[in-house]
């Protein structure tokens, strides 16, 4: 059997060493890229446009952006902000947009939500997701589409008073980092500590696990 100097030995096992380094070097790095933290906020409701939202988040955020409105020249004052990184494996953020209208703007508005369903296809079965009324969960009374799945929440809120609705979409929410934003979020900020493993039986409009599967069945637009 052929055997190799000492030298040698040394310098394939200080080889073996630099590339067990790098590696350990690289998955820091990696991790780093990927940890939760937004971008600089973008505002302005020129900025809105919930077509881009769809076509660029719905995959990684879970859902069809139901709860926000198609068009904005109904509203009489607005204030829009939103901020996402997108990491290796999922994008988190947030869209927050706050409209004022009309008393039938309102009315025709709250109608809407109240009307939301989701229709859900997988093979011959078909179920329909209809939207949550809550008004215990939040400072304001909620229209919910999702409430943690896949550790999203959509849902409006409704400021009677003002005629105000507030249009909120949270992906993986950090409670300390959206703190100024804290009369949209959840009174308790302990409910937003959910296990990953657990975050598929949460509700959404947007998902359904028929019966006999091991797998949940997704919104579709045949995208």
């Amino acid at each position: 059997m052929l055997e190799y100097p000492t030298k040698y030995k040394f310098f394939s096992k200080t080889l073996d060493l630099v590339a067990i380094i790098i590696g350990i070097a690289l998955l820091i790095f990696i991790a780093k890229k990927d940890e939760k933290s937004y971008v600089n906020e973008i505002t302005g409701i020129e900025k809105y446009n919930k077509n881009y939202i769809i076509d660029k988040y719905r995959g990684d955020m879970d859902s069809a952006f139901m709860i926000f409105p198609d068009r904005t020249d109904k509203m009489i004052d607005t204030d829009y902000a939103y901020a996402v990184k997108t990491g290796l494996f999922d994008s988190d953020g947030y869209f927050i947009l706050k409209a004022r209208y009309s008393e039938e703007d309102f009315k025709s508005e709250i109608e809407r939500l109240s009307g939301i369903e989701c229709e859900i296809i997988s093979g011959q079965s078909k179920y329909v997701g209809k939207i949550k009324y809550d008004d215990q969960m939040y400072n304001y009374p909620a229209y919910i589409a999702s409430d943690g799945y896949c550790n999203g929440y959509e849902y409006a809120l409704i400021d009677e008073k003002n005629k105000e609705i507030i249009y909120v979409h949270l992906a993986y929410p950090d409670y300390e980092k959206l703190s100024k934003y804290k009369q949209y979020l959840k009174k308790n900020k302990e409910d937003y500590d959910i296990d990953s493993a657990n975050s598929l039986e949460r509700f959404t409009i947007y998902a359904h696990r028929f019966s006999g599967n091991d797998y949940w069945d997704e919104w579709s637009d045949g995208k």
